[in-house]
């Protein structure tokens, strides 16, 4: 019986460019032959995009995955040049803490998700639109869900749109 594993699960309400799965096979199929398969398969929307044979003992995708990168599409809430953009998500990231309040086994605990922002991109200027993109840790320590970073955004922007754009397996993008 073929084994199937997926990735990192999507939260509610986005997009996805980096969604993976695992499958583990009961005969040996050339990869062309399992990607033409699962093309098929899938309904209208969905595109696979690449198939890789592993190759002896692999971490798990879950295992495996490290990072994460979420980009945001945001409109400012009062018109803003690019200094001005770039000047609020620079202060955002030199702060310690960015705490956001998760619910525990017992009530709520507040947590700082800024040691687990690794990286940021900003594109300014798309017909009125800030593109930011985030790189996140995923692992054991945590992980930031786009909701979260999104409360530290909506002072001056709305966002529009947010799409999980790349997994990071180690250093490399998947």
């Amino acid at each position: 019986m073929p084994r199937l594993s997926f990735g990192p699960p999507l939260p509610l309400g986005l997009e996805s460019e980096a969604e993976f799965f695992d499958l583990e096979l009961t005969v040996d199929l050339k990869e062309e032959a399992v990607f033409n398969a699962l093309q098929e398969a899938l309904p209208p929307g969905l595109t696979v995009l690449k198939v890789q044979r592993l190759v002896g003992k692999t971490p798990s995708l879950m295992a495996g995955i490290k990072a994460l990168s979420y980009q945001f599409f945001l409109e400012p809430r009062v018109e803003l040049d690019q200094t001005q953009v770039q000047s609020l998500l620079g202060r955002l990231w030199a702060k310690n803490e960015l705490p956001v309040v998760k619910g525990a086994k017992n009530g709520e605990k507040v947590v700082n998700i800024r040691p687990l922002w690794l990286d940021y991109h900003l594109d300014c200027g798309l017909e009125g639109l800030v593109l930011l993109t985030i790189k996140v840790e995923f692992g054991p320590r945590g992980t930031i869900r786009p909701d979260d970073f999104c409360t530290f955004l909506q002072n001056d922007f709305q966002v529009k749109r947010v799409i999980r754009k790349e997994a990071f397996f180690g250093e490399k993008v998947i």
